[in-house]
């Protein structure tokens, strides 16, 4: 049986009398979780803010509070089980001094003790007020919840909008580039990962590149990934490709989630990353 529910998986998992009879499985998933930050928006094109703005958040809490330590934070939008993902970066962790530090040399500042950081740009005052669009899911809006909390310690306000669901906001405001932040996910095929249609600038506007980030350090690196066939050549460039978007910071990386499943103790079942979630040629009956 699969548990889409981590609070109800953990607390069956602790249980004595469930682990009688039954064994538990996290099998690990090409998927990840995000909050996406729209790099063309005056309020966010400078990396700096952005780097900011995921200074506040708390994304360990996050997976020990909202899935019960059941998920695997991730850096970048590559998958933590694959040989080239890049262990040598460390995620972000919450610093909301070093968030104060780096919105003041960008130039924010509360120039009106409003609690709200402001700036002048292109001779009008704008404040860091950040619209978060989420849906009705209880995942995003709680982690939402979590970033309004903490960001207003900083001086950054955000503004939950609440759609009904995320082809809305897909079409009405990543489409147009009308949004701040979008709680979002993408499910990565178990090939080798190919950055080109999310992360290159030709397909800002006209692809699926909807963050509007564009570096020609890595669009040159993810042309030459897509060129190069030596593995081991290829590790290397999917690793400078990851520290550049750590660098850039163009989104708030937040985890790698596992599909929860329980097996009756009549049987073996081994984990797999892909679906169905355990290897269907190693199930058997318990001797």
């Amino acid at each position: 049986m699969t548990i889409n529910d981590p609070i109800k998986f953990v607390s069956l998992r602790d249980d004595p009398n469930y682990l009688k009879s039954f064994h538990f499985l996290t099998a690990r998933i090409p998927v990840y979780y995000y909050i996406g930050m729209n790099n063309q928006s005056i309020l966010l094109n400078d990396a700096n803010v952005r780097k900011a703005v995921a200074y506040t958040l708390d994304v360990d809490q996050i997976i020990n509070d909202l899935m019960h330590g059941t998920a695997i934070r991730t850096v970048g939008p590559i998958n933590p089980g694959k040989s080239y993902y890049n262990q040598g970066i460390a995620p972000r962790p919450q610093d909301l001094k070093k968030a104060k530090e780096l919105l003041s040399s960008a130039g924010w500042e509360d120039s009106n003790n409003n609690g709200i950081v402001d700036k002048m740009i292109d001779g009008n005052l704008h404040e860091l007020v950040l619209r978060f669009f989420v849906t009705q899911q209880e995942l995003g809006r709680k982690t939402a919840l979590l970033h309004q909390e903490s960001a207003r310690k900083v001086g950054i306000q955000i503004d939950l909008v609440t759609k009904p669901d995320f082809n809305i906001i897909s079409k009405e405001h990543l489409a147009t580039g009308d949004y701040e932040l979008v709680a979002s996910g993408s499910r990565i095929s178990p090939a080798d990962y190919d950055p080109y249609q999310n992360w290159h600038s030709d397909n800002y506007q006209v692809g699926s590149n909807f963050l509007g980030f564009a570096n020609d350090q890595a669009d040159r690196i993810i042309e030459q990934i897509r060129a190069e066939e030596d593995p081991s050549k290829r590790a290397e460039l999917y690793n400078e490709f990851q520290q550049i978007i750590h660098d850039q910071q163009p989104a708030i990386f937040l985890f790698s989630p596992a599909k929860l499943i329980i097996v009756n103790n009549l049987f073996n079942a081994q984990a797999a990353e892909r679906r169905p979630g355990y290897f269907e040629n190693h199930f058997s009956l318990t001797p």
